[in-house]
């Protein structure tokens, strides 16, 4: 898999939870299906907001992940935004703080 086909699979998935179309269960559980995607991310020198990105889908359950945080993967894969680690942090933790 490609970069651009990892933003894209990780996208669909953002974009059904962000609609509410699917639960934080389900989100978990397709990212699972693509059974190569750990060893993609893991082995090969991918962007970092591909891994941070994977890495918050994959502990969703476990976490407290806002949907700041969900919008804001979104909005970076849609090339809206630069991904940026300090401004997404500030804009989490705005969030929680509220």
């Amino acid at each position: 898999m490609s970069e651009d086909e990892i933003k894209l699979y990780l996208l669909d998935i953002l974009e059904d939870l962000n609609e509410k179309k699917i639960s934080r269960k389900t989100a978990v559980n397709r990212l699972n299906q693509n059974k190569n995607l750990e060893k993609i991310i893991v082995n090969r020198n991918v962007c970092f907001c591909i891994s941070d990105c994977y890495f918050m889908i994959k502990h969703l359950l476990e976490e407290n992940i806002t949907d700041i945080e969900i919008k804001y993967f979104i909005d970076c894969f849609r090339n809206k935004r630069e991904y940026n680690l300090k401004e997404k942090n500030q804009l989490v933790l705005k969030e929680l703080s509220v």
